[in-house]
């Protein structure tokens, strides 16, 4: 997930510094969090993702409902995905595929 939101060239360059910076020595995951939060500036707002992840108990649990509909087109796919774990809704990336038969 990390990966995904700071891209790749961000996320591998901050790893080999910090394989660099730490070959010698323990690393801690403060140390790791830091260094993400610092290499993507605050516009990526990796300190809230960090919160989420790693200091919060529980994970999101996500409810989908949809309907599908026959269309002179084919047809049309509608939808609503709802967060339903108890506590404070998490900041999700959710990608969705569909796949048919055509």
């Amino acid at each position: 997930m990390l990966r995904q939101r700071i891209g790749d060239d961000l996320f591998f360059a901050t790893l080999r510094s910090l394989i660099e910076i730490y070959r010698d020595r323990t690393m801690s995951l403060d140390d790791l969090r830091a260094a993400f939060i610092q290499a993507a500036g605050p516009e990526a707002e990796l300190e809230t993702f960090f919160e989420q992840w790693l200091d919060r108990t529980g994970a999101p649990e996500l409810e989908l409902q949809w309907t599908w509909s026959r269309t002179d087109r084919g047809g049309l796919v509608e939808g609503t995905i709802r967060q339903v774990q108890s506590g404070e809704p998490y900041h999700l990336l959710v990608t969705l595929g569909l796949a048919g038969s055509g």
